[in-house]
């Protein structure tokens, strides 16, 4: 049966069409095939020439990593838009991961400047929450909860308060003891002991004043002593002890 002048026309160009892709995808093959070889014999070349194989691997790279610049306007601000969009995720991310359940308590003049070093000795997060003392802000309704007796520093936990710098700075050492090292019973004894030294014997000695003429000289004549010994109070390494004493 002979087909229409039109069906073997448009059967003569399918088959063209067919043989020009089969064409192009040989082309294609033949470019990959090519590439590996060059690429390979690049390879050889940079070993041979001692060049290292992190730089070789850039060198690589850089000869058939993609040309940006062919990306057209659209592709370019599509690619804008889809880096800025991951952008707000990860700072949405940030924001929603980054609020820390620790929250200080403090004010300029108490003794929570140490518990916020040792925080960032640490690297802890937590919200600092300055209390206005003129203001009367550490009577607060709200702030008595945390601290009865409204006196600071003071800290809370995800619900768990705690006052006393001292034992702020202790819970802290137990909460983190990969990053505070204090792991035995000894260890946490003997930052215990520095931090009640710091509170009561060389607190009294320098601002009791019924202690301060007779105990002063004393007690931090002792202190240089102990610290002539080591660079710090605990031997060779930093630690909470070193924050309480200040």
């Amino acid at each position: 049966m002979t087909l229409p002048a039109a069906s073997r026309a448009g059967a003569g160009q399918s088959a063209a069409v067919a043989a020009a892709g089969a064409a192009v995808l040989q082309s294609a093959w033949w470019a990959v095939g090519l590439a590996a070889v060059v690429g390979a014999l690049i390879g050889g070349l940079l070993s041979y020439f001692g060049v290292p194989q992190a730089a070789a691997r850039r060198l690589r790279f850089r000869l058939y990593a993609p040309d940006m610049s062919s990306l057209t306007l659209a592709q370019q601000q599509q690619q804008q838009q889809q880096q800025q969009q991951q952008q707000q995720q990860e700072q949405q991310m940030m924001d929603l991961l980054g609020k820390p359940d620790l929250k200080l308590y403090t004010n300029p003049a108490s003794r929570g400047t140490i518990v916020n070093w040792y925080l960032q000795e640490l690297g802890v997060e937590a919200q600092q929450l300055d209390l206005d003392f003129k203001a009367k802000e550490h009577k607060d309704p709200e702030f008595l909860k945390v601290n009865p007796f409204g006196k600071l520093p003071a800290l809370s936990d995800g619900g768990f308060n705690l006052f006393e710098s001292g034992a702020l700075l202790l819970y802290l050492a137990d909460k983190y003891p990969l990053k505070s090292g204090i792991w035995t019973p000894q260890q946490r004894a003997a930052a215990a002991q520095w931090t009640l030294f710091a509170n009561s014997t060389l607190a009294n000695s320098a601002f009791v004043e019924q202690f301060r003429e007779k105990s002063f000289p004393d007690v931090f004549g002792s202190l240089d002593k102990v610290l002539a010994e080591r660079e710090y109070l605990e031997g060779g390494k930093f630690s909470v002890s070193d924050v309480a004493v200040g």
